[in-house]
C-alpha cells in the first residue's frame, strides 16, 4: 500500500502538466487564432515557448511594443530583454534587462553588461565570455584590449585573439599579419594582410606591397645597388628599418613621385632600402627627441658619384636634417618631408628657432630664404637684389600663372637673439607651418638654383656640412 500511496502524488503532478500544456496549447491556439496578444501571454506564462516568440514577433512595431515587451522579458525571454535593455534609457533598467538575458548566457547581452559594469575585472570577465561565444563586437574589442596589454600576456594568448579579431575587424587584421611576419611566418602573414585588405584595409595593401617587394637587407648590399638616376641635381638614398617604416618609405616615394610643384627641380628618390635588424646604431639626444645613428657603414657602401643625401626613416623621433641627411620617423606626413627636403638645398627654417640654434645660425648661416641682419646690409642688398631679379623672371614668365608681388616681410627665425630676419614672403610657408603646403613661385625658383650651383651640397664622405 505505502508504493500506491507515494504513486498518487505523482500521478497528480503528470495530470497537472498535461493539463497546464493542455491549457497552454488551447490559449496558444485561441491566440493565433484570434491574434490575441493576451491569450499569447497567458500561454507564455504556461511555458509555452512558441507562444512568447509568437508574441514577440507580433508585438514588435505595435503601439503596445513596450508593454508586451517587457513582460516577456520578465518571464525570461531572451530576445525580448535585449530590445527592451536597448530601448531602456535609465542604466540601472538597462542592466536589469540585459541580466536577464545573460543568464541564460546570451552573448549579446554579456557584451552590453560588460560596458555597463564600473568593476573593471568584471567588465572584463563578461567581456570575455561574450567574446569566447563568439560575438562579434565581443571579439573584436577583447582582442584589442590583449593587443594593448602585449607584454603582459602570453604570446599564445595575444595570437589568438588576434586572429579572433581579425575575422571581423579589418584593423585587427592588419596587427595579426603584422605579428605573424614579426614572428617569422612572412606567407602566412601576406595570406592575413591580404584579407584584410579584402576587407577594406588600405593599410593593409601597403603592408602587403612592402613584405611582397621588399626584403631587409644588410649594409653591405648598398654597395651592389645599381641607379637608374642619372643626371639629377639630387640623387637621394632612402633608407627603412623595419617594416612600418618600409611602408611610409614607400608611401613618401610616391607623393613625391606625383608632386607636381616640384618636378622643375630634378631631384630624384632612389628606391627605399631596407636594412635588417641591428644594421644601424641609433640614440636619442638627452632630451629623447632627436634620434641619431652612426652611419659610417653605410656612407662607406654608397656610390658618392651617385648618391647626394640620405634619408633615413626611424620609428620614432623629431624629425630633421644634419649633414646631409634626414631623420623623420614612421608618422610623419608627406608635408614634412618636404619642409626638410628644402634643408638640403640650404634653406632655413622661418618659424622661431631654439636660442641655440638661432645664435648659430642667424650669425654664421646663409640661406635663399633669409636674410640675416638689417636690409641695407651688403648680405641684405645683394639677397634683396636676387630675389626682386628672380621675382622679375617669374611675373616675366607667360607661363607662369601663380606670379606675385615680391613682399619683403620679418620672419620668425631669430627671434630667440638680437639679430632681425627677413624672408621674401608675407604668408606663412612650408618653412614656417609645413602643413601649409605653400611653397611661393619665388622659392621654387630659388630652390631650383640652388640646385644647379651645387653652393649648398653636402660632401657624405667627410660629413660636411650642418643644418
Amino acid at each position: 500500500m505505502a508504493i500506491v500511496y507515494k504513486f498518487i502524488p505523482l500521478c497528480v503532478a503528470l495530470l497537472l502538466v498535461a493539463s497546464t500544456n493542455n491549457n497552454a496549447n488551447k490559449l496558444y491556439a485561441d491566440g493565433i487564432k484570434l491574434n490575441n496578444p493576451l491569450l499569447l501571454f497567458n500561454a507564455a506564462s504556461l511555458g509555452h515557448s512558441e507562444a512568447a516568440n509568437t508574441l514577440f514577433d507580433l508585438a514588435l512595431g505595435s503601439k503596445e511594443e513596450l508593454y508586451w515587451l517587457n513582460k516577456l522579458a520578465h518571464l525570461g525571454h531572451v530576445p525580448a530583454a535585449i530590445v527592451m535593455g536597448h530601448e531602456a534609457e535609465k542604466e540601472s533598467l538597462q542592466k536589469q534587462y540585459f541580466t536577464i538575458a545573460a543568464s541564460q548566457g546570451n552573448a549579446e547581452a554579456l557584451f552590453e553588461l560588460s560596458l555597463l559594469t564600473d568593476d573593471t575585472d568584471k567588465a572584463r570577465q563578461l567581456l570575455l565570455y561574450s567574446a569566447e561565444k563568439d560575438y562579434a563586437p565581443a571579439v573584436i574589442l577583447y582582442a584589442k584590449y590583449i593587443f594593448e596589454q602585449d607584454d603582459k600576456v602570453a604570446s599564445d594568448d595575444l595570437q589568438l585573439w588576434l586572429s579572433k579579431g581579425a575575422k571581423y575587424d579589418a584593423s585587427l587584421g592588419v596587427k595579426y599579419a603584422k605579428y605573424l611576419y614579426q614572428n617569422g611566418a612572412k606567407q602566412e602573414a601576406i595570406t592575413a594582410f591580404k584579407v584584410a585588405a579584402v576587407k577594406g584595409s588600405f593599410k593593409a595593401k601597403q603592408y602587403l606591397e612592402a613584405v611582397k617587394g621588399y626584403s631587409p637587407v644588410d649594409v653591405s648590399a648598398i654597395s651592389n645597388l645599381e641607379s637608374n638616376n642619372l643626371g639629377c641635381l639630387q640623387n637621394i638614398q632612402m633608407l627603412s628599418t623595419d617594416l612600418d617604416t618600409t611602408v611610409q618609405a614607400i608611401k613618401l616615394s610616391k607623393q613625391f613621385k606625383n608632386d607636381q610643384r616640384l618636378k622643375s627641380l630634378n631631384i630624384c628618390l632612389e628606391s627605399p632600402v631596407w636594412l635588417s635588424s641591428g644594421s644601424l646604431e641609433c640614440e636619442s639626444d638627452e632630451q629623447d627627441i632627436r634620434q641619431y645613428c652612426d652611419l659610417e657603414k653605410v656612407i662607406g657602401q654608397i656610390n658618392h658619384e651617385v648618391i647626394s643625401n640620405l634619408i633615413v626613416i626611424l620609428p620614432r623621433g623629431k624629425a630633421y636634417t644634419q649633414r646631409g641627411v634626414m631623420y623623420l620617423d614612421k608618422l610623419d606626413d608627406y608635408s614634412v618631408f618636404v619642409h626638410e627636403l628644402a634643408h638640403f638645398a640650404g634653406f632655413m627654417d622661418e618659424y622661431r628657432l631654439s636660442a641655440e640654434l638661432a645664435e648659430y645660425h642667424c650669425t654664421q648661416s646663409v640661406a635663399p630664404n633669409i636674410i640675416f641682419g638689417e636690409i641695407d646690409s651688403s648680405q641684405g642688398v645683394d639677397k634683396l637684389a636676387l630675389w626682386q631679379k628672380v621675382q622679375t623672371d617669374i611675373s616675366g614668365d607667360a607661363f607662369s600663372l601663380e606670379a606675385e608681388s615680391l613682399s619683403i616681410s620679418p620672419a620668425r627665425t631669430c627671434e630667440n637673439t638680437d639679430v632681425v630676419a627677413y624672408k621674401p614672403s608675407a604668408q606663412i610657408t612650408f618653412l614656417e607651418h609645413h602643413d601649409t603646403n605653400y611653397i611661393p613661385p619665388l622659392y621654387l625658383e630659388l630652390w631650383r638654383q640652388q640646385l644647379i650651383s651645387g653652393e649648398y651640397k653636402f660632401n657624405l664622405k667627410l660629413g660636411i656640412g650642418e643644418n
